[in-house]
């Protein structure tokens, strides 16, 4: 393998993703009642908070006793399970109205997304705040790693404990999301999770000299992040009418990723020409 290999499974991984998210929350909408919509998304955080602490695991077990290949004819393999479960499983069909028929020119679709978005003005506001809220987390979090490294002199058992702390936090605030169903009032589950993740979560991560403080911080910010994203998956089902949720749901990821994107090139930038000047 090279690394021209992961280059191309990385960018066939994430345009994949761009597809499927987007149908995924759309047939959620469809087979879930509105009502369990909180619990949905606890059980989707569960499981990928789940995978965060039992795959590193078990792969690193598995690759020495079978080998590289055999991991990935086993990947192969759970990914056909998924292919066959999805063909047999019924999706239910959205009613069509002449409104917001699909037109068959994929532009066309894209910008409706964004028109859709656009021409509501209380999911406008929702999305500037997650915007703002992405940007800032994004920038933390991509050099979360770096500096723990740099603050420990390349310490890399400080840096895994960190980061089992934050699986552990996300798996707890994933219980808590399924068991309760998440916050009453949506919009502020929204709202105040963003400030404690922010504020608090990360401000404690980013100002914290010690170990205790960035186990904190970290256990903090994935404990209520699964909170803050049950509310907001509520909130958009419920005020999206079903026949357009795939090109808005699309839209939302589009601004998503392209914020993290830029989030993640200005991070090391700022790091070392603003911040830690600042610092010195």
């Amino acid at each position: 393998m090279e690394i021209w290999h992961l280059y191309l499974t990385s960018f066939i991984n994430g345009a994949s993703g761009a597809f499927q998210w987007p149908a995924y929350l759309a047939a959620a909408t469809l087979m879930v009642p509105k009502k369990h919509a909180a619990w949905a998304s606890g059980l989707k955080s569960l499981s990928s908070a789940g995978v965060g602490i039992i795959a590193p695991i078990k792969a690193g077990f598995l690759i020495t006793v079978i080998g590289f290949t055999s991991m990935i004819t086993i990947c192969l393999l759970t990914q056909l399970i998924g292919l066959l479960l999805l063909w047999v499983i019924f999706v239910p069909e959205p009613k069509q109205t002449a409104k917001y028929r699909p037109s068959g020119a994929y532009v066309h679709e894209l910008i409706s997304g964004f028109r859709y978005l656009a021409g509501h003005p209380s999911l406008l506001p929702l999305q500037l705040i997650i915007f703002m809220a992405i940007l800032f987390f994004a920038l933390g979090m991509t050099l979360l790693n770096p500096m723990i490294l740099a603050l420990t002199q390349g310490n890399s058992i400080i840096l895994g404990a960190v980061q089992s702390v934050g699986a552990i936090g996300g798996v707890a605030g994933s219980l808590a999301l399924t068991a309760l169903g998440g916050t009453t009032n949506k919009t502020h589950g929204v709202f105040f999770g963003w400030i404690i993740v922010g504020a608090f979560g990360l401000g404690m991560v980013g100002l914290g000299r010690r170990l205790s403080l960035w186990l904190s911080g970290i256990f903090l910010i994935m404990v209520v992040y699964p909170l803050l994203n049950g509310a907001n998956q509520a909130i958009w089902p419920s005020m999206v009418t079903a026949e357009v949720q795939g090109r808005v749901f699309s839209a939302r990821r589009f601004v998503t990723q392209i914020t993290a994107l830029i989030a993640m090139l200005i991070a090391g930038l700022l790091a070392d020409q603003v911040f830690e000047k600042g610092m010195t």
